[in-house]
């Protein structure tokens, strides 16, 4: 009988299906272990699974106390919650006399090396089928981007390798727990998780990744070139499919840890707020239903690509993505019957000197036809047409430094404002509306409406653009 638990940890009796050689990969088994309060299922996996997923924190025992195993049993409280001893989470839970189902899944998926990009298809999707979901389409954009990596690997620096091997990876290992029989997720659950491990993957958080992983915030100037060109390429087949805008809220926080001052800014930001919205644009926005939800973020996508098809940004090699100004759960709890819904843009592009003035240029334009009241945009989906209110270019994602506010004439009087002003009462920073001329700052321009360092620009956009909100 083989007693394999992780370091650390209290050994029992377990049925001996977990060869330390052989496996079976993936075989679940239920058990009650020491420290811990109810029996929890545990997987037999791989040891180098263990360590990646854990960040090293867990491993397999030695056999004997001499040999490495190649398989032990993984238990669901670590796995899944992280706890090394107490109660017994919903999604770990079993009976030791129930009935222990049969892996369905090959032996590989459960330890993915993040060189095979089919992992997706063969392994999640096969576990999960969400066709016809946003689900589908985070699985389908992760193996397609997988694949574009692939081809531009070689273009990239020995430190840009080393972290795209190890990006790729780390996010493949991150879904690893949604395989589980005991453990299967919803379509939304594979969604909201396909994202939120991106940041913490391409940051090599220590959570994710073991110590000395480089992070994209340690990648070169070129290699950011490469990034961005494989997203450019990527993201055209998914254009009409995004992930929540609400993932999205905190990335820029997170991306604060890139300090580096090298290369320019090259991200903007929008908020628009929207008159005529009537009952059934609201009945989107404030269902909790997953499938309405998806509607919901589907009409933002339309409304955003019309105002960019008005502005020709796509002529100006420009990017963009937006969402509601606040998560669809927020939004509904604060917005009174009459309140307009607010919508917020990010505008971004390639890296390159003169990119900076191009983005200043374009959001002038923007806020000056909107003053005029020569912004409408039409929703084929629900056959109408949304008024923009007002407008506020922002120098940072949250807006809490406003460069400039217009107001449409059909609302109320024009009004400019080319003042900045912040949350903090003591501090107020005149800035010209005119556009930038010349860099005050390394990766800084006066007036060019950004704040992000350089390298925390790239990391976000490289987050956003695998989070499938992106469109082409």
């Amino acid at each position: 009988m083989l007693l394999l638990f992780l370091v650390g940890l209290s050994s029992v009796p377990v049925q001996p299906s977990c060869n330390i050689y052989r496996g079976p990969e993936g075989s679940p088994v239920c058990v009650k272990i020491q420290g811990y309060n109810q029996p929890q299922w545990a997987s037999c996996l791989r040891n180098q699974y263990i360590l990646l997923k854990s960040s090293h924190r867990h491993a397999c025992r030695k056999y004997l106390g001499v040999i490495d195993p190649t398989f032990c049993y993984y238990q669901c409280q670590l796995e899944v919650y992280s706890k090394e001893t107490g109660d017994i989470g919903e999604k770990c839970r079993c009976q030791l006399d129930g009935k222990v189902p049969d892996e369905t899944l090959p032996s590989w998926c459960y330890s993915p090396s993040g060189d095979s990009c089919n992992w997706y298809r063969d392994c999640l999707h096969k576990y999960q089928d969400c066709s016809n979901t946003n689900a589908f389409y985070a699985i389908e954009y992760g193996e397609h981007f997988c694949q574009a990596y692939d081809k531009s690997r070689s273009r990239f620096s020995y430190r840009g390798q080393q972290w795209v091997d190890a990006a790729r990876k780390c996010l493949q290992v991150a879904l690893v727990p949604m395989l589980r029989w005991n453990n299967k997720p919803s379509c939304a659950e594979v969604e909201q998780e396909a994202f939120d491990s991106h940041s913490c993957c391409y940051l090599a958080g220590p959570s994710c990744v073991k110590a000395g992983t480089p992070s994209i915030c340690d990648i070169s100037v070129s290699d950011w070139g490469i990034v961005f060109s494989t997203i450019k390429e990527s993201i055209i087949p998914f254009s009409k499919h995004g992930a929540p805008w609400e993932t999205l809220k905190g990335l820029v926080t997170t991306m604060a840890g890139c300090t580096n001052d090298y290369g320019t800014d090259f991200i903007t930001w929008i908020e628009l707020k929207l008159s005529n919205v009537d009952d059934s644009f609201r009945t989107l926005l404030d269902s909790n239903d997953y499938g309405e939800k998806s509607k919901a973020k589907d009409l933002i996508y339309q409304l955003t690509n019309e105002l960019a098809e008005q502005m020709e940004w796509r002529k100006s090699g420009l990017f963009w993505f937006g969402g509601l100004k606040e998560s669809l759960n927020v939004a509904r709890k604060r917005r009174s019957a009459h309140q307009d819904a607010a919508v917020k843009i990010s505008l971004w592009s390639n890296p390159g000197e003169d990119r900076p003035i191009l983005l200043n240029r374009t959001v002038l334009n923007l806020l000056d036809k909107i003053e005029k009241g020569e912004i409408k945009i039409k929703s084929k989906q629900l056959k109408e047409s949304f008024e923009i209110a007002s407008a506020t270019s922002c120098l940072d994602e949250n807006c809490t430094t406003v460069r400039k506010n217009v107001t449409a004439p059909l609302t109320t009087t024009p009004s400019t404002t080319t003042t900045t002003t912040t949350t903090t009462p003591s501090t107020t920073t005149t800035i010209p509306a005119a556009e930038p001329t010349s860099k005050t700052q390394k990766g800084n321009y006066k007036g060019s409406g950004m704040s992000l360092s350089p390298i925390a620009t790239v990391a976000y956009i490289a987050i956003l653009a695998i989070a499938f909100w992106v469109i082409g």
